[in-house]
């Protein structure tokens, strides 16, 4: 099982070159953060996979992955339209909560719950905001913006419901861990898929 869940990892971790690669070729200033976000999951994912492989647990890059990954994400949203209020209300309320849930060294080490599934909610309400101003609005259903947005909540929302059952089923068994690690792995491509669909629409505007 070990194996098919590294080549499923590698999958995804090659995955994040496709939206990277689309966007090297557009040069938007409102996909820098974008940008950003996509080589921050590269880097995150080499790092979180060497360091499992020398220390058993690479839990510590994956709250600052996760924590890092929120606030890119957010801003873009923000630049792309959401609320500067709602923004920067729901970083502060997220950077809390981060501090509080990593209060200590061992928590480091330990998985993320609180942060993560409050993260994968804000995002999912962000990406449902602006689905439906773009229904409201009448705008294009065939758009860069229909797509991301559509990504992102089917991700963070997908995520979201893994993540609240997360430590509980990953203490059942040996297979329902190999289950969800292979489930958050497939829904990282998912969105990289995503992501790269919805530049090739931007390239046809």
């Amino acid at each position: 099982m070990f194996k098919i869940l590294l080549i499923i990892f590698l999958i995804a971790l090659i995955s994040f070159f496709a939206p990277i690669f689309q966007l090297i070729r557009r040069k938007k200033l409102h996909l820098k953060l974008l940008y950003a976000y996509l080589i921050l999951g590269l880097l995150a994912h080499i790092i979180m996979l060497c360091i499992y492989y020398l220390l058993g647990n690479a839990n510590p890059i994956t709250h600052l992955y996760n924590f890092l990954s929120f606030i890119l994400l957010m801003l873009f949203f923000k630049r792309n339209g959401l609320n500067q209020k709602v923004t920067f209300g729901t970083l502060f309320i997220g950077t809390l909560v981060f501090s509080i849930e990593v209060s200590s060294v061992r928590r480091w080490f330990d998985p993320s719950f609180i942060f993560y599934v409050y993260s994968l909610f804000v995002i999912s309400l962000a990406s449902a905001s602006r689905l439906y101003k773009i229904y409201k609005g009448n705008q294009s259903l065939n758009s860069f913006e229909f797509y991301f947005s559509t990504t992102f909540f089917i991700y963070s929302v997908s995520s979201m419901l893994i993540g609240i059952y997360d430590v509980e089923l990953r203490n059942k068994s040996e297979i329902t861990a190999f289950i969800l690690l292979l489930l958050n792995n497939l829904l990282t491509i998912f969105q990289n898929l995503g992501i790269t669909y919805s530049l090739w629409k931007l390239k046809e505007v």
